[in-house]
């Protein structure tokens, strides 16, 4: 069960095989929006349900009803026809080959009856706060819970609460809808000062994979600023089954335990192939 969090900028890899070459970079403008590029397949390859009962659309106020009505609809259009479509093209990962159906129920909110949470993913079931979902605004849309499901299929690196990857794709599906980014580059700056610290003030303390976790997505975040949307999807399919020349070492397979492949995989591909190079504080702080 994958709960939302915020461990990262939400505050927040032995066989020898052909190499995959980078499309050329993209770099992106922070935080700008641009004009929407649909997905190019927006065909469904499963059901997605939608469960609204639990909400109050009988409230006898006709007028609130019907908006509430319509945003629930809206929701259910975007996360049909943009949201799932867009996870799909990035990702490379068709969830039809593992479920015949996503369900996704709405509850009120304070409904989760999860401390902290509000929303939850496992397997094909998402459960979210209506705050978090049809109440969202400027846009009644969500794409963190299915972020996870995505996750919870293809085998890429989870890390601490499986959102490693979050941030970055979070921020490629946003703006390929027209909004703009979800998260900031100077954000992840800032907070990986912050992660770097920690670690270095108790590197083997209970929050310290945490950390670890949490610079990974911060690094992500700025490689989709630096790089642009095809690195982000190159480096998501590639992680699935980490092609690496050579075995981490003890030292990192002591930090990552059996993490370790995923993460010297994800790091050398964005140093070898991306020329995305983490500094030497922070490769200290992987463990590297």
């Amino acid at each position: 069960m994958s709960m939302r969090r915020c461990a990262m900028t939400c505050l927040a890899l032995l066989v020898l095989v052909p190499v995959l070459v980078p499309a050329q970079s993209k770099p992106v403008p922070n935080s700008a929006a641009a004009a929407a590029r649909p997905a190019k397949d927006t065909k469904l390859d499963l059901v997605i349900n939608f469960d609204f009962s639990g909400l109050a659309l009988h409230s006898g106020d006709a007028a609130k009803d019907e908006a509430l009505k319509k945003r629930c609809e809206t929701f259910a259009k975007l996360i049909r026809e943009q949201v799932y479509p867009l996870l799909r093209e990035i990702t490379g990962l068709s969830l039809g080959k593992y479920y015949k159906e996503i369900r996704i129920q709405i509850v009120p909110n304070g409904g989760m009856n999860v401390k902290g949470a509000g929303g939850i993913a496992s397997r094909n079931q998402i459960r979210l706060e209506q705050r978090y979902s049809v109440d969202r605004t400027p846009h009644p849309f969500d794409s963190h819970e299915l972020i996870h499901v995505f996750n919870g299929c293809c085998g890429a690196l989870r890390g601490f609460g499986d959102h490693t990857w979050h941030a970055a794709l979070m921020n490629v599906v946003q703006v390929r809808m027209g909004w703009g980014t979800a998260f900031r580059r100077g954000d992840s700056v800032e907070n990986l000062t912050r992660l770097c610290e920690k670690i270095e003030e108790s590197p083997d303390g209970p929050k310290a994979f945490e950390y670890r976790s949490a610079i990974l997505g911060e690094e992500l975040n700025i490689a989709y600023y630096d790089l642009g949307e095809d690195a982000v999807s190159r480096l998501y399919r590639s992680n699935m089954k980490p092609r690496l020349v050579e075995k981490p070492s003890r030292g990192m397979t002591a930090v990552w335990g059996r993490s370790a492949d995923q993460v010297l995989a994800l790091v050398t591909d964005l140093e070898r192939d991306y020329k995305f190079t983490l500094d030497e504080r922070t490769r200290k702080a992987l463990g590297l």
